[in-house]
């Protein structure tokens, strides 16, 4: 019986797919896992290509397209008692050793409820994948190709933690959706994805309500993984995708709040509330 379960989410995406299985199947990972694949909808073989390469995957095809969120819950709901669930997206490649030291680091912490690796760009260099909670204003600037003009504008600074050296475990506000390692526990707690996203901002919705319910989210750049990363926003000006990415922005503002701030876990609202109350009763 393994720990963990591996969730991949794909629409369209086979020749990607066939990578990141290879990268998970042909080296030996430490860690047994077995793998559940969400196919939404897909029409480019990838149903058949799973099949005949890898028939022990767990495929389930969608009769029509779901937003990630809600694909990502079809595939936990199919998975079985493992105390840890790794969220793969399809354009991810798996390097020898990447799952293992996830798997070592969360077990290691037990109020770890959200752990991410170091996704690194085919070319080798970092990708900026975790972050602090976004400010507003920051898709509109990158909606604009304002960050193309101006590389130092404070606001995507902070958000990407261009003060940080992506080279140290750390606790962080979110780490993205193409890679999380979750543990089952906290998921119970805090509940799986919200599917109200259709696509972008359910990770860092997920993140916050782990902070917010004592839950901790981490970044471990010992673990490193290859992402392809399209960002399928920045093609064409308002195109549909942008106005999903706008309406789920809009979402998470509406449910949390305008200013994003990572919330002080029950513990620590706790220790806030016994420190304010000693304070006050002091002659």
């Amino acid at each position: 019986m393994s720990d963990l379960a591996i969730v991949i989410v794909g629409h369209d995406h086979c020749r990607e797919l066939m990578n990141v299985l290879q990268s998970l199947y042909a080296v030996d990972h430490q860690e047994a896992f077995s793998v559940v694949l969400v196919d939404n909808a897909s029409t480019d073989g990838t149903a058949e290509a799973v099949q005949r390469h890898y028939p022990h995957v767990n495929l389930i095809q969608n009769p029509e397209r779901y937003g990630f969120a809600k694909n990502v819950n079809i595939g936990i709901k199919q998975t079985g008692d493992e105390p840890y669930i790794l969220v793969l997206n399809p354009d991810i490649v798996c390097h020898p050793h990447s799952i293992d030291r996830l798997m070592t680091f969360i077990r290691s912490v037990d109020d770890a409820g959200v752990v991410g690796a170091k996704l690194i760009y085919p070319d080798g260099s970092t990708q900026y994948s975790c972050r602090r909670f976004s400010n507003p204003l920051s898709p509109f600037i990158r909606l604009l190709k304002l960050d193309r003009l101006f590389s130092e504008i404070k606001i995507l600074h902070r958000e990407f933690m261009l003060d940080y050296d992506h080279a140290t475990t750390k606790d962080v506000d979110y780490v993205i959706g193409a890679c999380m390692l979750l543990r089952r526990d906290a998921l119970n707690d805090v509940g799986t994805f919200d599917e109200k996203f259709f696509l972008y901002y359910e990770d860092q919705d997920l993140c916050y309500r782990m902070w917010k319910n004592g839950w901790k989210v981490f970044y471990v750049p010992e673990s490193e993984m290859t992402h392809e990363y399209r960002r399928e926003s920045a093609k064409k000006f308002l195109s549909k995708i942008q106005r999903i990415h706008l309406q789920s922005m809009m979402y998470l503002y509406q449910k949390h709040g305008l200013i994003l701030s990572r919330p002080l876990g029950r513990k620590a609202q706790s220790a806030a509330r016994r420190q304010l109350q000693a304070t006050r009763q002091k002659p």
